[in-house]
């Protein structure tokens, strides 16, 4: 842990501005994880969906060819 009451003006400055940029960053890549959990459960429902389609469709073909 760094003590600030021993360091410099300068490098408590240079601390802050870094521990803004840290949680800019952490910010940032929360909302595109955010985002991308998003469209991850959209395309799920489109495979789901898909599936359904597809198995259905087979099955009729099953039924028309016996």
């Amino acid at each position: 842990m760094v003590d600030l009451h021993d360091t410099e003006p300068k490098q408590v400055s240079q601390l802050q501005l870094f521990l803004d940029k840290l949680r800019e960053r952490k910010s940032l890549l929360t909302t595109q994880r955010e985002d991308i959990d998003q469209v991850l459960t959209k395309i799920a429902a489109r495979a789901a969906e898909c599936k359904h389609l597809l198995n259905e469709k087979q099955t009729r073909a099953e039924r028309s060819s016996n």
